[in-house]
């Protein structure tokens, strides 16, 4: 996201950058370029989290909605650096840690869960697959390869390789049997997009484009520095050497 608006502001800070290329090392310059999108990446996650959804299902029955846990809600946050393709480009990405991770209860077992594992789900939407009875996990993919619904036939498949009798389910079981027997097969339903990051950009997008072009200079001073204490301290290094050599 911020890499896409650093084009549209690059005729504001190109001669920032020309004047402190010439001071510094490219890497140096690119660190400093890192550093400056970063700040515009914060405001973006700030502005994601309070977007996140909050609280989970209220009404059995109700569309389907996000953040029992509230760990999406915690999970945004921005990284930044330089990539290593090519000449190398300066970068700040604003989404889910992919560290962060909580032990929650789903069911009669508990399970780990990390929100950058379904982030993208959440953002982009996806089809929701409706359950077969009977069948649990990824046995849905036993028979069919990924993606693909289940019709009657595959479930009678499914419960002769199994060997379940019909007769020795429970009412309730059999009674689901039956009728995804007797229908069309496996139904699906769209899960629609949130569009978290994407909103949480364009709220921000302001305010983020002057903290990148106002970080600039700023962090550009900070590798001037860095840059300065280092060349003193070569020079140092040179004139102990010498002063022990003669």
């Amino acid at each position: 996201m911020i890499k896409v608006y650093v084009d549209r502001i690059q005729k504001e800070i190109a001669e920032d950058i020309a004047k402190f290329g010439e001071i510094l090392k490219a890497a140096d310059t690119k660190k400093a370029l890192a550093g400056a999108l970063y700040q515009g990446g914060k405001l973006i996650a700030s502005a994601a989290r309070k977007l996140a959804p909050k609280g989970g299902r209220k009404v059995k029955g109700s569309q389907k909605t996000y953040g029992k846990s509230g760990l999406l809600r915690r999970s945004y946050t921005t990284r930044k650096g330089v990539s290593k393709k090519g000449a190398g480009e300066p970068y700040a990405i604003v989404g889910p840690s992919r560290t962060l991770k909580e032990t929650v209860r789903r069911g009669k077992r508990n399970m780990d869960v990390k929100p950058s594992n379904y982030a993208h789900l959440v953002e982009f939407g996806f089809n929701a697959h409706h359950r077969v009875p009977l069948v649990s996990g990824r046995n849905h993919e036993s028979l069919v390869k990924k993606g693909v619904l289940w019709q009657g036939s595959t479930l009678q498949k499914y419960m002769k390789r199994k060997e379940i009798d019909m007769t020795k389910l429970s009412q309730g079981k059999q009674i689901r049997a039956k009728a995804f027997l007797g229908s069309a097969g496996q139904g699906m339903s769209r899960v629609p997009p949130q569009h978290i990051v994407q909103r949480a950009y364009q709220q921000t997008m302001s305010a983020a484009a002057q903290a990148i072009t106002g970080g600039i200079k700023i962090q550009m001073d900070k590798a001037i520095e860095r840059a300065h204490q280092r060349a003193l301290k070569k020079y140092n290094a040179h004139a102990s050497g010498s002063r022990g050599v003669r």
